[in-house]
C-alpha cells in the first residue's frame, strides 16, 4: 500500500465491527492503527442523524450542527491532523457503513459555542480528500496501466436546462 502512494498522500481505512471499530491510516511512514468507540449500528444512526441537516425542509435547509454527527470519526480527524505531518491529499476508503459519509465534512478541531460555518476548522482546509469504494479498488487503480485516449475531433458539450 505505501508504495501506491504518491508524496504527500495518505490512505485512511475502516474496519466497523458490531462491538467495536478501527481507524487504519497507512503513510509513507508507516500504519497507525486507532480504535473507536463506537459501533456499526451508532455509526450508521449518527451518519443519518448529520446528512439530515442537507434534506430542505419546507424550502430551507435545517442548521449544520459542527458538534453533531460521528463524534469518533471527528476524533479521527483530529487525530489525521496531528499525526499527518505533510500529507495534503487523503484517500478514504470508508466502507459500506460509512459510505454515506460526506469526510469532507469532518472539523480537524472541537468548535468552540460561537464557531460559526466560515471559521470550522473543516478537514477539507488542510488537505485534500478523495474517497474510493476499498483499499483494493485503490490498489487496482493504481497499478492500472493508464494509457492516454485522444478524440479524433475535439468535443464542446452544453446542456441547457429548461
Amino acid at each position: 500500500m505505501r508504495a501506491q502512494l504518491g508524496p504527500g498522500e495518505a490512505l485512511l481505512s475502516f474496519v466497523v465491527g458490531f462491538r467495536g471499530s478501527y481507524g487504519l491510516l497507512v503513510t509513507g511512514n508507516g500504519l497507525s492503527v486507532k480504535r473507536l468507540d463506537v459501533a456499526s449500528e451508532s455509526l450508521a444512526a449518527d451518519i443519518a442523524s448529520l446528512r439530515r441537516a442537507f434534506v430542505p425542509q419546507l424550502g430551507s435547509l435545517p442548521n449544520f450542527s459542527l458538534s453533531n454527527g460521528p463524534r469518533a470519526l471527528h476524533a479521527i480527524a483530529r487525530t489525521l491532523c496531528r499525526r499527518s505531518q505533510g500529507v495534503d491529499h487523503l484517500i478514504v476508503a470508508p466502507g459500506p457503513v460509512l459510505a454515506n459519509l460526506p469526510f469532507s465534512l469532518l472539523v480537524s478541531a472541537v468548535p468552540s459555542d460561537t464557531t460559526t460555518y466560515s471559521d470550522a476548522a473543516w478537514l477539507i482546509r488542510s488537505m485534500a480528500v478523495s474517497q474510493v469504494p476499498s483499499s483494493r479498488a485503490f490498489l487496482s487503480l493504481r497499478q492500472a496501466e493508464r494509457t492516454r485516449v485522444v478524440a479524433p475531433r475535439p468535443f464542446l458539450g452544453l446542456g441547457i436546462r429548461l
